[in-house]
């Protein structure tokens, strides 16, 4: 069996637009470049295929046609051990100047034996596609986008749609960023915290609290900046509780720091921002 994990790189991929995805938005012609001396470069006409493959069954992509100035996908294939693999996928050739030179790499591992890459590839692109899928999404800056990651399973793409939603500062999600609190990945629980505490209010408080995983120290920092920030009843009553039990010398300075910032006004949640004319309106 093999698992796979992605983590994003860069921001988006875009390109000439063609067919229409079920969701009526212009699906990206791509074409790919597989590099020389690698283990999908050995074979081009099966790597080629095997791309199509990957692009089929997603509907974000399509094979570009004859153009004269294709985006390519530069395909660069890896075996990090003897069972993982890792696959950088690097855009180039994107018309818009911020998307150049994107990166993007996933990584799959065999919980048991060596990597097969006639069998293991398939996987690896397709999870591949899906965060390039997923960074554009976010890329285009529309908050439904980020919803839809948000409300469906799979946490390599909510925590980049949670990373997005806290650099962006976008409101707007934070009704179904709450499950991501308690999920297992501590990756994807603490970035789920930092959200809440960059743009989440004193109402969030109590879902912050029922998030704490105690046993693990970073997390737990990251718990008590959070609930000092939103502030309200429910995080006063948390973090005096840690100030008087903490045992952990500097968990015990972050949360009686992060008692003090809760005991200031609570914040409110801030409203989204107004929308005329198609246009966001300047911050």
């Amino acid at each position: 069996m093999t698992r796979a994990g992605g983590l994003a790189l860069g921001l988006v991929l875009t390109a000439a637009a063609s067919c229409r995805t079920s969701e009526g938005e212009a699906a990206m012609e791509i074409r790919p470049e597989f590099r020389p001396g690698t283990p999908l470069g050995g074979d081009p006409p099966w790597a080629n295929e095997v791309f199509a493959a990957a692009i089929a069954e997603g509907k974000a992509f399509e094979i570009a046609s004859a153009s004269d100035h294709p985006v390519v996908v530069q395909v660069d294939a890896a075996e990090v051990s003897a069972s993982v693999a890792r696959l950088q996928l690097t855009l180039q050739g994107a018309p818009e100047p911020e998307l150049a030179d994107l990166e993007a790499t996933v990584e799959v591992e065999r919980e048991a034996g060596a990597i097969v890459w006639r069998e293991d590839a398939p996987l690896l692109l397709r999870r591949g596609l899906a965060v390039l899928a997923a960074e554009i999404a976010l890329a285009r800056g529309e908050d439904r986008h980020a919803r839809k990651l948000l409300q469906g399973a799979d946490p390599e793409l909510a925590l980049l749609a949670l990373e997005w939603a806290t650099k962006e500062r976008r409101v707007t999600v934070l009704e179904v960023a709450t499950p991501w609190l308690r999920h297992p990945d501590l990756r994807v629980a603490g970035a789920a915290i930092d959200y809440f505490g960059a743009v989440g209010s004193a109402e969030h408080a109590k879902d912050l609290a029922n998030a704490a995983k105690l046993f693990d120290r970073e997390h737990t920092g990251r718990l008590y900046a959070a609930l000092g920030a939103v502030g309200g009843a429910d995080a006063v009553a948390f973090l005096a509780f840690a100030v008087r039990n903490e045992d952990d010398p500097l968990l015990a300075e972050l949360a009686r720091q992060a008692l003090l910032r809760a005991q200031e006004t609570p914040r409110a949640v801030p409203s989204p921002p107004k929308v005329a004319r198609g246009h966001r309106s300047a911050p």
